[in-house]
């Protein structure tokens, strides 16, 4: 290379390395000073205007450029609402950290968005025209015109403190979520005609409402905006459990009147948590339906269906329950009159009313075949495990129900037959009666009124109520055989005591006292060929009083063979049982009592 090139090359790049000092001064100038900030500002400004048409007020704009983190204050823009009115949109704190997707490719994409304060505003004239002025456009004149306007994509948005208001109501708003992207695009196919078209994503959404559980949700939008109309072409929302899928129109903004329509299934799972609603039952619901919305007043109609509902209630346990009919509802109450159910294997039908002023439910019903098998498992108790009587039979109700809420202050009353069944099971024991019943959730006990019970080997009568705090019922039992009794009878002795054979006749009249799960029998007992365990007699007639502290029988009269013996009994127990510490009483008096007879 000759010398003359050498020295060529060496001041050119001597001249290069200058001219980029000289770059990089004037670039580092250019931050330092803030005049980046103020042509960023210009054109942030510049293009919302050209995108909405409106006039835009921005306080201050930032850019870290080490970082990537853009600071925007008090932004605000102005539709055509009146002066002295609240602006289409503001937002007093807006952060914006972006990420570098390519460099040569100069993508940059935003990764978290947090506007701190978000106020939209959306007032509709008297002819009906909304305060959002169009974007600015140049279009040839005769031909259609088509431009994106809008087109956002963040992986984190966060809105805080916001509301969104339309005219004189004002909806709080608190949100934030994952990935969300919003497109929204003008048309113009002919003067007068223009439109905007978009589309919303939003993943992992979480709204923050009242005092209930924030969720996470995944929510998709179509949606068209004309000067006098606007329509959700889809919206589809999904829960953790549920989804919703959406379409409206909204035709007129002066005299607004929606027309909607809608189907989606939903988990009663997602109700008891986000709503945080224990008693709520379990199980899924599916349903359709149409309505329209004007002047506040809405109205609605479709049909659902909803299988393995799960109650879990403390008196009322089951997961067979499914069902489906059709609702009318307005703003003032929802009617189902065709509501049917297939429960504990018999079929319900009748009508819900319900007012939603206190959410007041009321169901008028008939219940025809249902197991009453399925239905003492359902309502057994630990303390009170009317399951293992082994009853049977067909049941029928007539009964009127009402609640509240999410299945608060449930009130039943009404008349409940039993008859045998036609085809019984092996090990059931067929049953009959008639039960008129007041069921009541919050006193939580059961009236019944003069009821009758009977099987093969037994009757019984009874009158008064049985209560989970405080039960006072008249019973009388006439027992031919005892034995069929036997698991009962041990059960409701306690899971600690030992299992004993019980058998013979018996004659019982007295009362139910207290609490359910820990009654107390007392009242007259006849018993005949009687055996408990290895203790026998021939007649036992006396008075009983039988709980979880104790047994005692007074005034009784025990007979074997020719013995006789006039006894008084005090057992004291320890939850049912007698236990080798526990404390126990005997007096007896005896009469012709041969030695055989009193040994045995």
């Amino acid at each position: 290379m000759k010398a003359t090139t050498k020295k060529q090359l060496r001041r050119a790049l001597v001249i290069l390395a200058l001219v980029v000092g000289v770059i990089g001064l004037a670039l580092a100038a250019i931050v330092w000073t803030g005049l980046s900030d103020r042509w960023v500002r210009d054109a942030v400004v510049n293009q919302i205007e050209q995108a909405t048409g409106g006039r835009v007020g921005l306080k201050a704009f930032r850019l870290n450029w080490v970082s990537l983190r853009a600071e925007i204050e008090q932004l605000t823009v102005h539709g055509t609402e009146p002066e002295g009115t609240p602006p289409l949109f503001h937002v007093e704190r807006m952060v914006v950290d972006l990420r570098v997707v390519s460099f040569f490719g100069r993508k940059i994409a935003l990764d978290e968005v947090t506007l701190d304060r978000p106020e939209v505003y959306v007032r509709v004239d008297a002819d009906g025209r909304i305060n959002f002025p169009g974007p600015k456009v140049q279009r040839a004149p005769g031909k259609p015109w088509q431009e994106r306007v809008f087109d956002l994509s963040a992986r984190e948005l966060r809105l805080e403190n916001g509301s969104i208001a339309f005219n004189d109501v004002r909806v709080p708003l608190a949100v934030e979520g994952g990935a969300f992207s919003l497109a929204v695009d003008f048309h113009a196919p002919a003067p007068g005609r223009e439109f905007y078209t978009g589309k919303l994503s939003w993943q992992g959404m979480k709204i923050a409402a009242r005092r209930y559980q924030p969720f996470a949700s995944d929510v998709q939008a179509k949606f068209t905006l004309e000067r006098d109309a606007f329509s959700l072409d889809q919206v589809l929302w999904k829960l953790p459990g549920s989804n919703l899928d959406v379409t409206a129109k909204l035709s007129g903004f002066a005299n607004p009147q929606w027309n909607f329509r809608y189907r989606g299934w939903l988990n009663l799972d997602d109700l008891r948590t986000i709503l945080r609603k224990p008693a709520t039952p379990s199980g899924r619901v599916d349903f359709t339906g149409e309505g329209n919305y004007t002047n506040r007043k809405v109205s609605v109609a479709g049909r659902y269906s909803a299988q393995a509902i799960d109650t879990r209630w403390e008196w009322f346990d089951s997961s067979e329950i499914a069902v489906r009919g059709s609702y009318r509802a307005d703003n003032r109450a929802l009617s189902v009159p065709d509501l049917e159910l297939q429960l504990l294997g018999g079929r319900v039908q009748g009508q819900l009313n319900l007012v939603f002023d206190g959410l007041k439910f009321r169901v008028d019903s008939r219940a025809r075949g249902m197991s009453l098998a399925r239905l003492l498992d359902a309502v057994g108790h630990a303390g009170f495990p009317i399951e293992s009587l082994h009853w049977n039979a067909d049941v029928d109700v007539e009964a009127v129900t009402t609640w509240s809420a999410d299945f608060k202050a449930v009130d039943s009353r009404g008349v409940m037959l039993w008859s045998p069944p036609v085809t019984p099971q092996a090990g059931d024991i067929p049953a009959a009666a008639r039960l008129p019943f007041d069921y009541s959730m919050v006193r939580r006990r059961v009236r019944i009124a003069s009821g009758e019970i009977s099987t093969p080997s037994s009757q019984l009568k009874i009158d008064g109520t049985l209560g989970a705090r405080d039960s006072s019922l008249e019973a009388r039992l006439v027992v031919d055989d005892l034995l069929p009794w036997d698991d009962f009878i041990n059960q409701i002795r306690g899971a600690k005591a030992e299992p004993r054979r019980v058998s013979g006749m018996a004659t019982w009249q007295g009362r139910v006292i207290g609490p359910l799960d820990s009654p107390t029998f007392s009242g007259r007992i006849k018993l005949a060929q009687f055996t408990y365990g290895r203790y026998s007699a021939d007649e036992l007639e006396g008075e009983m009083s039988y709980s979880p502290e104790a047994f005692r029988l007074m005034r009784t009269r025990i007979r074997r063979g020719s013995a006789t013996a006039q006894v008084g009994l005090a057992l004291h127990f320890d939850d049912w049982s007698f236990c080798p510490a526990c404390a126990w009483s005997l007096e007896t008096t005896l009469e012709r009592a041969p030695t055989d007879d009193l040994q045995a």
